[in-house]
């Protein structure tokens, strides 16, 4: 769980997906992408809590203490 991609956020995945998404608005730059962005991020972070919730109650303390040391979706930040 601490090793590779889920050492730097818990939710690599949805990371790489906003990445991707936010890419695509920048290249872009279409009105639409703008929309995207945001609601794309609001949709992966809403997602990640119902799993944190699944994760906290199989793992206890010990998900707790990997959510206090890794950021959830953008490294250093959240």
């Amino acid at each position: 769980m601490r090793s590779g991609p889920y050492s730097v956020v818990r939710h690599p995945i949805y990371s790489g997906l906003i990445l991707a998404v936010l890419g695509t608005t920048l290249v872009y730059g279409k009105a639409g992408c703008f929309v995207a962005l945001p609601l794309t991020i609001v949709a992966w972070r809403k997602k990640s809590l119902i799993e944190e919730a699944f994760m906290r109650e199989q793992f206890g303390a010990e998900y707790e203490r990997y959510m206090r040391q890794v950021k959830a979706l953008i490294p250093f930040l959240w």
